[in-house]
């Protein structure tokens, strides 16, 4: 009678198991319902480097008139120059690792939920999180974060979060481009403070950052030239 309740248990608890495993494993493959990257045609990269010039062009415009101004980005044009960006600008390639691919982005209130897929030779899983950042009250320095990392529909372990963090950073650090040692810290990419004086590349004009709003499928950034 023993023998046959001991069978039993080591079945059921055999049973729980797998139960478990393949409950984790369809959480860590789920994909989000809001992640869909956008898929460029033929004549897409073009025109989006097209756009991207004449924006920068705009805004180079803007700082030399000193006067304050708002940058309006929408979230389609940050999802059509996030998946042409090895193509609209090369450089980039040293910071982004190539197990990372097709970031996507929606726009909250107040932030970004940003996806992108990482590809590994024996699994793959979307890893996604929430990106903030904001002026502090005073103007003097800008916060970015980022929070409620998740792997697939489970949550992301802060520690685990930052070592996948540091794989990338030393990823990128190591694709053989010189340049890419000067890429952010593997401790900065989660959360980073930046003094509240930028240098616009377009001319190495002083910038500062007014206010950072996003919502309404917009994100919204005042300017002010200094």
């Amino acid at each position: 009678m023993r023998r046959r309740w001991c069978r039993r248990a080591i079945v059921a608890a055999g049973v729980a198991v797998c139960v478990a495993f393949v409950w984790l494993w369809l959480s860590f493959q789920r994909i989000p319902g809001w992640y869909r990257p956008v898929r460029l045609g033929p004549d897409d990269e073009t025109r989006i480097r097209r756009e991207a010039t004449a924006w920068a062009d705009h805004v180079s415009d803007r700082i030399v008139n000193r006067r304050e101004f708002t940058i309006e980005v929408s979230e389609h044009q940050i999802n059509e120059f996030l998946a042409a960006l090895p193509e609209v600008m090369p450089e980039a390639r040293r910071y982004w690792p190539a197990w990372l691919v097709d970031p996507a982005v929606v726009v909250e209130e107040g932030g970004l939920r940003i996806g992108v897929k990482v590809t590994r030779p024996y699994w793959s899983c979307i890893v996604s999180g929430r990106m903030t950042a904001a002026v502090s009250d005073d103007g003097p320095s800008i916060r970015l974060a980022v929070g409620d990392l998740r792997c697939g529909g489970l949550p992301l372990p802060d520690g685990l979060a930052r070592r996948l963090a540091s794989s990338a950073v030393a990823a990128a650090g190591s694709s053989g481009a010189s340049g890419a040692r000067t890429g952010p810290h593997a401790s900065d990419v989660l959360e980073r403070t930046w003094i509240n004086r930028l240098t616009w590349p377009n001319g190495r004009r002083p910038i500062q950052i007014i206010a950072i709003e996003s919502g309404g499928g917009m994100v919204r950034v005042v300017v002010r030239p200094l």
